[in-house]
């Protein structure tokens, strides 16, 4: 027992010698270990808040997510009603649009229907329809077109008929006469004068007048049966009080006249062509003569060195050509040098009287096209003057510029063609004489001395 006792003093007092050492440790604890506690406590605390503040950034992530979503969804809603309001305002504008056509279709219609009236009315009117027939309630339209259409009817079942009455007409030299006059509906009249038949046409607010006569039978058959032939030759007027003239054939005069004063330029150029045209052939003519005959007969005398007799053989001969070769004889005996110079002086001479004319007909054929092209744009230009003054609602009005235009073209082509046709086939014979003019003197020259070396 004190062993054990003993014992357990021991264990007792060297625990508590290593308690009071371990208490003594924890005093002695140093200053940078107490520093590492505290910043393990904040970094535990950090954390603690780190875990809260990313548990609230969640919270608000879901919720501003949320609410994102709701937006975008109401943003897409907005955006499909923008488009179907898009939509239908553009289907409203449409709308609008064919309503206004639609107006305006009424209002064409209203205008046409208006002519309608008025153009019936007038028609009417000279068929002998009354005001009070023809009077009617702009209320109801389409009854008053239909009273116009029966009307129109009744007019025509009455002018399709031949209605025969004595009336008054003028005769072929003007004098005034009465006979019956068959009325083949309201477009045309046959008077009837004894025995003879003619065709009646308008001669203004008057009796209409007699033109030319029909046949026998279609007379016979128009007074006395009162119906149309199959075939009858009459004239057909619109209007009764609108005098008909005789067609008036053009003359060449009217023509030139329509074409203004370039019109009578053009013309006095074309007479001043056909005059040199006809004096250079006559010219011509008289140059080329050649006579083969006399010509072989100086040639022979030449030969035989005859001179006199063969200038005497060339005295009678007026033309170019017979001139130079008794040029060529006078001069035969003279040095060459001299009889070229005499040859060729005497050659230039007659050579111009070959070109004599041609230039002038030349320059007429090339001036009167572009007169003809003058008058084209005066007479245009006096079409538009007259436009720009009375517009184009009278076509007369404007036929003078257009005749102008037109006359003036054609006649300057007209002058223009056959002058220089003419003018370059009288040019091509006059080369043709001037060669003959050089190569048959040189014959003769030629024979000459071939004969003298013989």
């Amino acid at each position: 027992m004190n062993h054990l006792f003993i014992s357990l003093l021991i264990i007792f007092t060297s625990t508590q010698t290593l308690a009071e050492k371990k208490d003594t440790a924890k005093k002695e604890v140093s200053p940078i270990s107490q520093l590492e506690r505290a910043y393990q406590r904040e970094f535990a605390f950090l954390q603690a808040q780190k875990r809260s503040l990313s548990k609230q950034l969640g919270s608000i992530h879901k919720l501003y997510e949320g609410q994102i979503s709701k937006a975008q969804a109401e943003v897409d809603q907005l955006r499909g009603q923008t488009v179907r309001t898009g939509i239908q305002s553009q289907d409203l504008s449409n709308d609008f649009q064919q309503l206004q056509k639609n107006i305006e279709t009424l209002d064409e219609s209203e205008e046409q229907i208006t002519k309608v009236f008025e153009q019936s009315e007038e028609t009417l009117k000279t068929f002998g329809s009354t005001k009070e027939q023809l009077d009617y309630s702009k209320d109801e339209p389409m009854l008053a077109l239909l009273n116009r259409f029966n009307l129109a009817i009744q007019q025509l079942n009455k002018v399709s008929q031949v209605n025969i009455s004595d009336q008054q007409f003028y005769g072929q030299n003007g004098e005034l006469l009465k006979g019956q006059v068959a009325s083949i509906g309201a477009v045309a009249k046959v008077a009837q004068m004894g025995k003879q038949a003619a065709i009646l046409v308008p001669s203004g607010n008057g009796p209409f007048k007699v033109t030319q006569a029909i046949p026998e039978a279609a007379a016979k058959k128009i007074f006395e049966q009162q119906t149309l032939p199959k075939s009858l030759n009459v004239f057909l007027f619109d209007n009764p009080n609108q005098a008909v003239e005789a067609k008036v054939g053009k003359t060449v005069l009217g023509i030139i006249n329509s074409g203004g004063t370039i019109a009578w330029v053009i013309v006095a150029l074309g007479l001043i062509g056909f005059v040199l045209i006809v004096l250079r052939y006559l010219l011509l003519k008289n140059v080329s003569y050649f006579n083969k005959a006399n010509f072989d007969q100086v040639k022979q005398l030449v030969i035989e060195d005859k001179q006199q007799e063969a200038v005497m053989a060339m005295q009678n001969n007026d033309s170019s050509i017979h001139k130079l070769i008794g040029v060529m004889v006078e001069n035969l005996k003279k040095p060459k040098d001299v009889l070229e110079d005499i040859f060729n002086e005497n050659f230039e001479k007659e050579r111009l009287k070959a070109d004599r004319l041609a230039t002038i007909i030349i320059v007429i054929a090339s001036i009167a096209p572009l007169l003809g092209l003058l008058g084209t744009v005066t007479g245009m230009i006096s079409t538009f003057d007259i436009i720009t003054e009375y517009g184009t609602g009278d076509p007369k009005l404007l036929s003078g510029g257009i005749s102008e235009a037109l006359v003036t073209t054609k006649l300057g082509l007209v002058v223009a063609i056959p002058t220089l046709f003419f003018g370059t086939l009288l040019s091509g014979w006059g080369k043709k004489i001037k060669s003959s003019m050089e190569t048959i003197p040189l014959e003769l020259f030629n024979s000459y001395y071939e004969g003298k070396k013989a």
